[in-house]
């Protein structure tokens, strides 16, 4: 799904296309990739995480550990154990070889620093992807395209309208009375789940939950 739509329309006729150009995302550093099955890691050293929640000092090492996957996705568990703002993963190449990668959360000042003896040996020096804001746009019914940035993925489409970007591409967003066009049999489930709720809108009782089409893709 291009992004997931939540709220209540206006108007039960009321469509949105909705274009993301970018998601917004954080400081992203990554170290030296490494031979995933290398047996017997020694490496270990201080690692010293600087967010805007504070400095966060770790000692890891990989002594006693059965190859470098192994110690990587150790060093990783243990960063992530304290409330950072830094999500610490351990990502695999193309060639097999992986690598540690920190990436912060988006939105408001969430850059940090690596420093430490650690951070050295394992070579975590070069931010990967700096941090940027999701890029969208919006056209209301065919109406004039508003091109908006955010510094988070969930983004106000329109007055009591709600979206969470998802990836890059475009989609529809329209009231559940477009069933005609295919989507009944999964608009029923969501009923079905109490995922959709009806508002009165006129004289008659109108389904007014919003439907992304792309999440039915």
């Amino acid at each position: 799904a291009v992004a997931e739509a939540r709220g209540r329309l206006e108007k039960a006729g009321d469509r949105y296309t909705v274009k993301v150009e970018q998601l917004a995302a954080g400081q992203v550093d990554r170290s030296a990739a490494i031979q995933a099955d290398a047996p017997m890691p020694t490496t270990s050293g201080s690692l010293y995480l600087e967010t805007d929640k504070g400095r966060f000092d770790f000692y890891l090492s990989g002594a006693g550990m059965e190859d470098n996957r192994e110690m990587l996705e150790t060093f990783a568990d243990h960063v992530n154990q304290k409330e950072t703002g830094v999500t610490a993963s351990v990502q695999t190449q193309e060639d097999g070889k992986i690598y540690l990668q920190l990436e912060s959360e988006t939105g408001g000042d969430s850059g940090f620093t690596v420093k430490g003896t650690l951070a050295g040996r394992l070579d975590i020096q070069k931010t990967e992807a700096p941090q940027r804001e999701a890029v969208y746009t919006v056209q209301k019914n065919g109406g004039e395209v508003q091109r908006l940035t955010s510094d988070k993925n969930t983004v106000t489409i329109d007055k009591g309208i709600t979206a969470t970007l998802k990836k890059p591409g475009t989609t529809q967003v329209s009231s559940i009375t477009d069933a005609a066009e295919g989507m009944a049999d999964n608009l029923s489930r969501l009923v079905d789940k109490g995922m959709l709720k009806t508002s009165k809108i006129g004289r008659r009782n109108e389904y007014a939950a919003l439907v992304s089409r792309a999440d039915y893709q």
